[in-house]
Protein backbone atom coordinates (compact mmCIF):
# COMPACT_ATOMS: atom_id res chain seq x y z
CA UNK A 1 0.00 0.00 0.00
CA UNK A 2 1.34 3.44 -0.81
CA UNK A 3 2.05 6.13 1.76
CA UNK A 4 -0.73 8.27 0.23
CA UNK A 5 -3.49 5.75 0.99
CA UNK A 6 -2.24 5.02 4.49
CA UNK A 7 -2.33 8.79 5.18
CA UNK A 8 -5.92 8.99 3.87
CA UNK A 9 -6.91 6.08 6.09
CA UNK A 10 -5.39 7.82 9.10
CA UNK A 11 -7.27 11.07 8.33
CA UNK A 12 -10.50 9.11 7.84
CA UNK A 13 -9.99 7.36 11.16
CA UNK A 14 -9.38 10.67 12.97
CA UNK A 15 -12.50 12.22 11.37
CA UNK A 16 -14.53 9.18 12.39
CA UNK A 17 -13.37 9.53 16.00
CA UNK A 18 -14.23 13.26 16.00
CA UNK A 19 -17.73 12.56 14.64
CA UNK A 20 -18.37 9.94 17.31
CA UNK A 21 -17.04 12.27 20.03
CA UNK A 22 -19.29 15.06 18.74
CA UNK A 23 -22.42 12.90 19.06
CA UNK A 24 -21.49 11.93 22.61
CA UNK A 25 -20.94 15.58 23.51
CA UNK A 26 -24.33 16.75 22.12
CA UNK A 27 -26.86 18.01 24.65
CA UNK A 28 -29.95 15.99 25.44
CA UNK A 29 -32.94 16.27 23.06
CA UNK A 30 -34.80 18.51 25.52
CA UNK A 31 -32.36 21.31 24.81
CA UNK A 32 -30.96 21.19 28.32
CA UNK A 33 -34.36 21.49 29.98
CA UNK A 34 -35.04 19.30 32.94
CA UNK A 35 -37.64 16.60 32.84
CA UNK A 36 -39.83 18.46 35.35
CA UNK A 37 -39.86 21.59 33.15
CA UNK A 38 -40.88 19.56 30.11
CA UNK A 39 -43.67 17.91 32.12
CA UNK A 40 -44.88 21.33 33.26
CA UNK A 41 -44.97 22.60 29.68
CA UNK A 42 -46.90 19.51 28.62
CA UNK A 43 -49.32 20.07 31.51
CA UNK A 44 -49.87 23.69 30.45
CA UNK A 45 -50.49 22.51 26.89
CA UNK A 46 -53.08 20.02 28.17
CA UNK A 47 -54.79 22.75 30.20
CA UNK A 48 -54.93 25.00 27.11
CA UNK A 49 -56.54 22.15 25.16
CA UNK A 50 -59.18 21.72 27.86
CA UNK A 51 -59.78 25.46 28.01
CA UNK A 52 -60.25 25.59 24.24
CA UNK A 53 -62.73 22.72 24.38
CA UNK A 54 -64.66 24.50 27.14
CA UNK A 55 -64.76 27.75 25.15
CA UNK A 56 -66.11 25.96 22.08
CA UNK A 57 -68.63 24.05 24.17
CA UNK A 58 -70.02 27.19 25.79
CA UNK A 59 -70.12 29.06 22.47
CA UNK A 60 -72.16 26.32 20.83
CA UNK A 61 -74.36 25.37 23.82
CA UNK A 62 -76.41 27.73 25.94
CA UNK A 63 -76.90 27.11 29.64
CA UNK A 64 -79.09 29.16 31.93
CA UNK A 65 -77.81 28.60 35.46
CA UNK A 66 -75.81 25.41 35.61
CA UNK A 67 -72.51 25.95 33.81
CA UNK A 68 -70.72 22.90 35.21
CA UNK A 69 -69.58 20.33 32.66
CA UNK A 70 -67.74 17.05 32.96
CA UNK A 71 -64.98 15.50 30.89
CA UNK A 72 -67.38 12.72 29.88
CA UNK A 73 -69.72 15.29 28.36
CA UNK A 74 -66.88 17.02 26.49
CA UNK A 75 -65.77 13.64 25.10
CA UNK A 76 -69.28 12.45 24.22
CA UNK A 77 -69.95 15.66 22.30
CA UNK A 78 -66.58 15.35 20.51
CA UNK A 79 -64.90 18.44 22.03
CA UNK A 80 -62.12 16.20 23.39
CA UNK A 81 -60.87 12.81 22.18
CA UNK A 82 -59.83 11.61 25.63
CA UNK A 83 -59.31 12.89 29.15
CA UNK A 84 -55.94 14.69 29.33
CA UNK A 85 -53.73 13.94 32.33
CA UNK A 86 -50.86 15.83 33.90
CA UNK A 87 -47.70 13.96 32.87
CA UNK A 88 -46.10 14.66 36.25
CA UNK A 89 -49.00 13.10 38.18
CA UNK A 90 -49.88 10.08 36.07
CA UNK A 91 -53.04 8.69 34.48
CA UNK A 92 -55.12 8.58 37.68
CA UNK A 93 -55.15 12.38 37.94
CA UNK A 94 -57.78 14.60 36.31
CA UNK A 95 -57.67 18.35 35.88
CA UNK A 96 -60.20 20.52 37.68
CA UNK A 97 -62.51 22.71 35.62
CA UNK A 98 -64.30 25.72 37.09
CA UNK A 99 -66.82 27.71 35.09
CA UNK A 100 -68.86 30.69 36.24
CA UNK A 101 -71.38 32.84 34.46
CA UNK A 102 -70.58 36.55 34.58
CA UNK A 103 -73.22 39.27 34.92
CA UNK A 104 -73.00 40.01 31.20
CA UNK A 105 -73.88 36.38 30.40
CA UNK A 106 -70.40 35.28 29.38
CA UNK A 107 -69.05 32.03 30.79
CA UNK A 108 -65.60 32.32 32.31
CA UNK A 109 -63.72 29.02 32.52
CA UNK A 110 -60.65 28.10 34.51
CA UNK A 111 -58.61 24.91 34.29
CA UNK A 112 -56.41 23.88 37.20
CA UNK A 113 -53.78 21.26 37.91
CA UNK A 114 -53.27 20.44 41.59
CA UNK A 115 -49.49 20.36 41.05
CA UNK A 116 -48.88 23.21 38.55
CA UNK A 117 -51.75 25.51 39.51
CA UNK A 118 -54.30 27.47 37.49
CA UNK A 119 -53.76 28.05 33.79
CA UNK A 120 -54.49 31.78 34.15
CA UNK A 121 -51.55 32.13 36.56
CA UNK A 122 -48.99 30.53 34.22
CA UNK A 123 -46.50 32.73 32.36
CA UNK A 124 -47.61 31.51 28.93
CA UNK A 125 -51.36 31.73 29.52
CA UNK A 126 -53.73 33.98 27.63
CA UNK A 127 -55.03 36.53 30.11
CA UNK A 128 -58.36 37.14 28.34
CA UNK A 129 -60.63 34.47 29.84
CA UNK A 130 -64.12 35.70 28.96
CA UNK A 131 -66.13 34.43 26.01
Amino acid sequence: MSKFWSGVENVAMVLFVFVIAYFFAMPNPGGGRSSSMMKKRSCISNMKTIEGALKLFYMENTYQDNVAISFKELISKKYLKSIPHCPAQGPNFEYMMHSTKALDGKVISEVECSLHGKLSLQDTADKNKGL
